[in-house]
């Protein structure tokens, strides 16, 4: 199988990488900037999605891929209105390209948890999802237009509505990094609303979720990717806390601006019925992997 993947240098995508190549797949990656870290099996175009030029659609078509893993998103953590659009834009703009490859059989995309309306609890897919940032409408607006082209094009469409994802490559500023990389140095972290819970998943049962829908035939809709349970994040403090063999009282949390509020977390029920996909990292596993990780 060929395979086309975009955001190869992204948390998703870095994972992601090494499990293509465990796979009899050929893989062409689009890059903006070049890494070295990418198998040497891969054949590379770098190049910005957005500034694809004739040449590099012409390399594209005779690589002829079947499937297209679409995972770039410039500028995160940026959410502000003009990257947004300046994402949208980019988005419509490639597909658009892309239409024209007959090879196409299928993409998979990657959305958030975000899309679902705050304190639902229990998140299905077929809920109505209602924008209430910039971020959000521009994520439904691509999808929105991306069933449209794979209707159109008879292309099948993925949309994986991603949880809170962790380990390996995730930004030092994220969460259960920021609290690792303190906690290396008997800093204390600061963190505020230490009682909200979220529905975290490890990067590699993420990676597995995708790598079903890459096999599987005649797969195409949206699908939550999440543990299915929620955690407070004063939860993940005390598990980094015991597996780095630190003194909870010397490192207590300061409550802070804390607000209750009803926990989003995934119904996997779809997932698991189409994709015979469950998560198999535990939360205290995937804690221990990411601090191996990031203290290795």
């Amino acid at each position: 199988m060929n395979i086309l993947i975009t955001g190869a240098n992204g948390f998703i995508g870095k994972n992601l990488c090494e499990h293509l190549i465990n796979n009899d797949f050929k893989i062409m990656a689009i890059v903006k900037r070049k890494n070295k870290d990418l198998p040497k099996s891969f054949k590379v175009i770098n190049r910005n999605i957005k500034d694809l030029k004739k040449s590099d659609l012409n390399k594209i078509k005779k690589f002829k891929p079947e499937v297209v893993l679409n995972l770039a998103w410039k500028g995160i953590p940026n959410f502000s209105l003009r990257n947004c659009v300046e994402n949208l834009e980019m988005h419509i703009n490639f597909v658009n390209k892309l239409i024209e490859i007959s090879s196409i059989k299928k993409i998979i995309m990657t959305g958030s948890c975000w899309e679902y309306i705050d304190n639902i609890g229990r998140c299905v897919e077929g809920k109505i999802v209602k924008p209430k940032s910039y971020f959000i409408w521009s994520k439904n607006s691509i999808h929105d237009y991306y069933k449209i082209i794979s209707k159109i094009h008879n292309i099948n469409l993925v949309w994986f509505r991603i949880f809170f994802v962790y380990g390996k490559y995730q930004r030092k500023n994220s969460l259960i990094p920021s609290i690792i990389s303190s906690l290396k140095y008997f800093e204390k972290p600061l963190i505020l609303n230490s009682s909200n819970k979220n529905d975290f998943i490890y990067i590699d049962d993420v990676c597995r979720a995708i790598m079903a829908a890459i096999k599987k035939k005649n797969i195409y809709g949206t699908f939550n990717i999440g543990s299915g349970n929620t955690i407070s994040v004063e939860g993940i403090y005390k598990k980094i806390l015991l597996k780095m063999n630190l003194n909870k009282k010397i490192f207590q949390l300061s409550k802070k601006n804390n607000k209750k509020s009803k926990a989003n977390f995934a119904d996997l029920k779809n997932v698991c019925s189409k994709l015979k996909w469950q998560p198999k990292i535990k939360i205290d596993n995937g804690i221990e992997k990411t601090i191996n990780f990031y203290n290795g």
